[in-house]
């Protein structure tokens, strides 16, 4: 009896651990597909007014986020930048969730997409935001279905090169455009 109490310690361990990995997701972090996409309400670059999501609901939503001292974040934006061009006035709406911190991050974050010509919509993120999306890695895109529903959260680069980083995400707006709501 004795020699099976390792074995059985050993297995409980293991269970818990598949547990919280299932609860808790991989260790990329991102909300998981499937569930309601939580709430935002936080400051637009250059804008008067807040973003909120709850205010876009019936359109599919892609959010970026990233931080200017990141380099496959900077890889992600120019593809992030054609898809917003494509899908300008339609159902979809791009934005990124810029996680820069400081006292002058509104400014060098204007500069930034201002040097590089991106005209995408920048959400100033303070923290709020990815402690609710479980942002552990950047960049990480989240594609949000019309009924509010989280569809996809990717952690990484999706391809190496722009048209590929395009491709991968315009197939993912493309999947969550057709999703029926509560699949």
């Amino acid at each position: 009896m004795d020699s099976l109490r390792p074995v059985f310690r050993s297995l409980v361990i293991i269970a818990l651990v598949g547990l919280a990995v299932q609860f808790f997701g991989g260790s990329g972090g991102g909300p998981r597909p499937g569930t309601v996409a939580p709430e935002i309400r936080a400051p637009l670059l250059g804008a008067p007014e807040p973003f909120q999501l709850s205010s876009h609901q019936g359109k599919t939503i892609v959010l970026d986020f990233w931080a200017t001292w990141c380099p496959p974040c900077q890889r992600t934006l120019p593809a992030l930048q054609v898809l917003h061009e494509r899908y300008a006035g339609t159902d979809v709406a791009l934005y990124s969730v810029n996680t820069d911190d400081g006292p002058d991050r509104g400014e060098a974050i204007s500069r930034f997409v201002g040097e590089r010509g991106y005209r995408f919509p920048v959400i100033l993120d303070d923290g709020a935001i990815s402690r609710a999306y479980r942002v552990r890695a950047i960049p990480m895109l989240v594609i949000i279905r019309p009924d509010g529903v989280v569809e996809e959260a990717h952690v990484g680069l999706l391809q190496q090169d722009t048209d590929g980083i395009t491709e991968s995400i315009g197939d993912m707006i493309e999947a969550a455009r057709k999703a029926k709501p509560g699949t």
